[in-house]
């Protein structure tokens, strides 16, 4: 799937803190729920909010603390609050 540049440089941003050896791994394993999010939306391009999306789905289904995903998202996201409905699903 293609990425909006926002999109894919937001996606790096979240990876970066990842090992080297795991970082690989690691962004293709969020490209999926990234790619899974966009086809939900009807998106034929992974937006910001797709990646926001994947990133989180994925954070919580590999047991990441809720907070941790949270802290990763700030700053680098305009309004995390705007994804708490994903938190409370957890």
């Amino acid at each position: 799937m293609k990425f909006e540049a926002k999109a894919k440089t937001l996606l790096d941003e979240l990876v970066a803190p990842f090992p080297f050896l795991m970082r690989a791994m690691a962004k293709k394993m969020i490209e999926g729920k990234v790619a899974d999010e966009a086809n939900k939306a009807g998106h034929t391009e992974a937006t910001v909010d797709d990646v926001v999306r994947g990133y989180i789905v994925m954070g919580l289904a590999r047991g990441n603390d809720v907070e941790k995903i949270k802290s990763s998202l700030v700053g680098k996201v305009e309004d995390v609050s705007k994804y708490d409905d994903m938190f409370v699903q957890a």
